[in-house]
């Protein structure tokens, strides 16, 4: 999950704070699907749990590596 990871931080930097919520709720399941798609269940539920970390940790301008580490998925 390390890569799907990665891909929601640098998509979510690229959004901006405004709308980076719904873009996360979105792109999770969309992330899910495409790179992860045996697994996409608990991909999802996996990600959904850390998203406020996430968030913040895009917010704070951190590497998509560091967000993903801090979250146990890399």
């Amino acid at each position: 999950m390390c890569d799907v990871c990665k891909a929601l931080v640098e998509g979510g930097e690229k959004v901006g704070d405004d709308d980076l919520d719904a873009w996360l709720d979105v792109n999770i399941g969309t992330l899910c699907w495409s790179l992860l798609l045996p697994l996409h269940h608990e991909c999802e539920e996996g990600l959904k749990k850390v998203k406020k970390e996430l968030k913040k940790d895009i917010e704070d301008k951190q590497s998509p590596e560091k967000a993903c580490k801090d979250v146990d998925l890399c």
